[in-house]
């Protein structure tokens, strides 16, 4: 898997490979040179992003099911919003892609809940009204 490196003379991100390790790599955009460090790990993310694959999937359903029972599962949407927000959030500061099933997760949930809390407001004030 690759890993983000932003280049010291530009700033643009480059794609890094294993076989980098250790080496200067100039940039493609700016031709400068960047020491790549021995020590990068390129271990950790693949880890790290087969996780949010994972949960993804599992946040996916649970904010289309929070969808379509509008106002009953407003917790459930809140929840899925929270839990996705924060993965997409620790994707984007350890310099990983997110994965795109987090994105989705998130935008249904904020969805969901905008609906339920629509749809209590509605028949909550059609109550009052009766």
């Amino acid at each position: 898997m690759s890993r983000l490196l932003r280049c010291s003379a530009c700033g643009k991100e480059m794609v890094l490979e294993p076989y980098h390790l250790g080496r200067d790599v100039p940039c493609p955009w700016c031709g400068g040179g960047n020491e790549v460090p021995k020590e990068l790990d390129f271990h950790a993310p693949r880890t790290a992003s087969r996780k949010d694959e994972t949960a993804g999937a599992w946040l996916l359903a649970g904010s289309i099911v929070s969808l379509v029972l509008c106002g009953w599962c407003l917790p459930l949407g809140a929840f899925v919003w929270w839990s996705a927000n924060g993965r997409l959030h620790r994707a984007a500061e350890e310099d990983r892609p997110a994965d795109p099933m987090l994105r989705a997760a998130r935008l249904v949930a904020a969805i969901g809940v905008v609906v339920g809390l629509l749809s209590i407001a509605v028949f909550g004030l059609g109550a009052v009204l009766r």
